[in-house]
């Protein structure tokens, strides 16, 4: 399906396909990771097409996102890794939601408020963010509430050395040893660690994330073999000649040294695609590499297609099967996390399943 501006195609069956290798690698209950939009890829889609696949738990970042797949029909379980605050908590049981729990002092705001919830305790072992510190701390929670899982975030395992993260590790462990609560979750692995870290894959389950969206989050191709997700495209809109002197976009940073031939393409930083990409990012047309010349703009950027064959209509890859996430966030100086998720909510999402 073509959009008739700038759109996402979603492979939901490439997502599947990666959920089964992940499933298969680790052998473990998989809580799904579907924050951030799931990680703009369209959580509602992506949700439905993990739980036809029997997808363990989702996991949310608010309690927004989770109401979003409860309405959609999502009836799996769903974890809220943030923070859900005290006027808002009698939702958390109205839509059988799970909460983490980073304080005692949540845990008794939260035991007043949302008692029969089921709760998950983050315990902070090295990130520096969110959670208990120490085993009396855990079992003060487990007292008042339902506790059902413990878990904590690991700061560093995309890092070839994996010394902070296995020290992470023995820390959780540590914890959980000495407080002398049950849980039927443990869980610590993140994407980098389901993919690096054996240590990790001790516990009762793991929370990939990218991943599922078939990217790697340190470029390390290895132990599973994945497929992208999501692929952009835009149209182009006005093809133009430019003549050399002229310039191109706002400030006029780019000035034509020869006579060029321009297309207009309908994708800007309002779409997601990073400014910092003016001058120097690439859309792929035709078969063929087109760089952009100008700064990029709020609604459009521009490339140079001086060398390339083209028509008002024709469509432009940002990245896909020829130009990877990648080398985008590389060109822009950034995280393929912040590519994906910056996609705009204005981008339709199109999803196909084949």
């Amino acid at each position: 399906m073509i959009t008739d501006r700038t759109w996402a195609q979603i492979n939901l069956s490439a997502l599947r396909e990666n959920y089964k290798s992940i499933a298969e690698y680790v052998k473990l209950p998989v809580i799904a990771i579907v924050k951030a939009d799931a990680y703009g890829h369209d959580s509602l889609p992506v949700a439905r097409a993990l739980a036809e696949e029997n997808v363990d738990l989702f996991a949310v970042a608010c309690i927004n996102e989770a109401k979003i797949l409860r309405d959609g029909g999502i009836d799996k379980p769903i974890l809220i890794l943030g923070v859900t605050y005290e006027e808002r908590m009698a939702e958390l049981e109205k839509y059988n939601l799970i909460q983490s729990v980073p304080s005692v002092e949540y845990a008794e705001i939260l035991a007043k408020n949302a008692p029969n919830v089921a709760v998950h305790i983050k315990v902070d072992t090295g990130m520096g963010r969110l959670g208990v510190k120490n085993a009396e701390q855990v079992k003060k929670i487990a007292k008042i509430l339902n506790v059902e899982g413990i878990f904590t975030h690991f700061a560093d395992s995309d890092n070839e050395d994996l010394t902070y993260t296995d020290t992470q590790i023995e820390k959780f462990n540590e914890i959980i040893e000495e407080s002398g609560v049950s849980f039927k979750y443990r869980h610590a692995a993140n994407s980098a660690a389901v993919i690096h870290c054996e240590k990790a894959l001790s516990f009762d389950a793991v929370r990939p994330g990218i991943i599922l969206y078939g990217i790697y989050p340190d470029g390390r191709y290895e132990n599973i073999d994945l497929k992208p997700v999501m692929s952009v495209f835009t149209r182009i809109c006005d093809v133009h000649d430019v003549k050399s002197g002229e310039s191109i976009s706002y400030g006029r940073t780019y000035v034509a040294e020869r006579d060029m031939k321009v297309a207009v393409l309908p994708i800007g930083y309002a779409d997601g695609l990073p400014r910092s990409l003016s001058n120097k990012g690439k859309f792929y047309i035709n078969g063929k590499l087109a760089p952009i010349v100008g700064r990029v703009c709020m609604d459009l950027c521009m490339v140079d297609v001086s060398e390339i064959t083209v028509k008002t209509g024709d469509i432009a890859e940002l990245f896909g099967e020829n130009i990877s996430i990648d080398s985008v966030a590389e060109c822009a100086d950034t995280i393929v996390y912040e590519i994906c998720t910056g996609i705009a909510k204005r981008v339709p999402r199109v999803c196909v399943d084949k």
